[in-house]
């Protein structure tokens, strides 16, 4: 799994157990075909990964929920969110920045960017979702830049997917 770097970009406070929040086993996601889903650092990270690692980077999706403790608006955390990530990822490119109406019905942002880690070009796509009671779901599609157009259609398919179970749906 080499070439797998992480970061939350956002300051957030991770929602505690004594907090009646969704959890990552509520969210919802298409997994594509040979994609497998692994719960990381603490069962506070979702991680689906392509089948195998491709120009020195294996294509992957990953999920996290925070609890946004300003209370923030959606664009207020976006704009917060830029500046960090920009810091964070060297030769951080936006490429744009876009609210929409999420296929769950909520209303999201999504911005894709692209950056250089360990010397790999690579193109992002984050999803930020508010879910309501502060709580905010964060998903970052990730690929080298070169094998984007491969693997955007998955990406696509699992970022418009994702969604919160309730009750009996929940896995």
């Amino acid at each position: 799994m080499r070439g797998l770097g992480f970061m939350l970009a956002v300051p957030v406070v991770f929602a505690s157990a004594a907090v009646a929040a969704p959890t990552l086993d509520q969210v919802k996601a298409e997994l594509p075909e040979g994609w497998t889903r692994r719960k990381m650092l603490d069962d506070t990270v979702l991680l689906l990964l392509a089948p195998k690692e491709e120009a020195g980077w294996q294509a992957n999706v990953f999920i996290q929920m925070g609890r946004d403790a300003g209370g923030r608006t959606l664009d207020k955390m976006v704009d917060d969110l830029l500046p960090n990530v920009q810091k964070r990822k060297q030769g951080f490119e936006l490429k744009s920045r876009q609210t929409i109406t999420h296929p769950s019905g909520r209303t999201a942002c999504v911005i894709e960017y692209t950056h250089n880690q360990r010397g790999i070009a690579l193109r992002e796509r984050e999803l930020i979702m508010p879910l309501g009671d502060k709580l905010v779901l964060f998903a970052t599609a990730s690929g080298g830049e070169t094998l984007w157009n491969q693997y955007e259609p998955a990406f696509s398919r699992v970022l418009d997917s994702i969604d919160i179970a309730k009750g009996k749906d929940a896995k």
